[in-house]
């Protein structure tokens, strides 16, 4: 059975009507989440127009934050939020992925060795194609030369 995943709604853009300040739409994430500090804020922006704001929990080891929240830029009211608490294991494992990925997960010495193995990649294609070049070559530097006619004298 499928599971629906919920979308993030938008707020329709308001010509000429005041939008809230940016602190806030900070004021209503923080309210949404109290333990969660804002790693992130996004201006209202198409096709959404919502204060996106991003909130990283203590425990949470990406510096991003992957909980989310959308605030409505007219009115303050959150209309969208998505907890790191309390997701779903299949989206915990995807959302953290990403700190994984860029070595965010445990700050500096995990971001080298993330860095390293981004390296060792590239290394390992630069040889291989060395390595081809090279095995090419000698093959046909090995590859006798064709014989042509010779004389036999008696």
């Amino acid at each position: 059975q499928e599971q629906e995943v919920e979308e993030e709604p938008g707020v329709e853009l308001q010509r000429g009507v005041k939008m809230i300040t940016a602190d806030a739409a900070i004021e209503a994430a923080r309210k949404a989440f109290p333990d969660a500090t804002v790693a992130s804020l996004n201006t209202p922006s198409p096709p959404r127009w919502t204060f996106a704001v991003s909130m990283r929990y203590p425990e949470d080891k990406s510096i991003t934050g992957r909980s989310r929240v959308s605030v409505n830029p007219y009115t303050g009211e959150v209309v969208f939020k998505e907890s790191y608490r309390e997701t779903q294991k299949a989206a915990a494992i995807l959302r953290s992925m990403r700190p994984i990925h860029t070595g965010d997960i445990y700050g500096w010495p995990t971001r080298i060795l993330m860095g390293l193995a981004s390296l060792m990649i590239v290394a390992q294609v630069i040889t291989g194609i060395i390595m081809w070049i090279v095995r090419t070559f000698k093959r046909k530097a090995k590859e006798p030369a064709p014989q042509g006619a010779t004389e036999v004298t008696a």
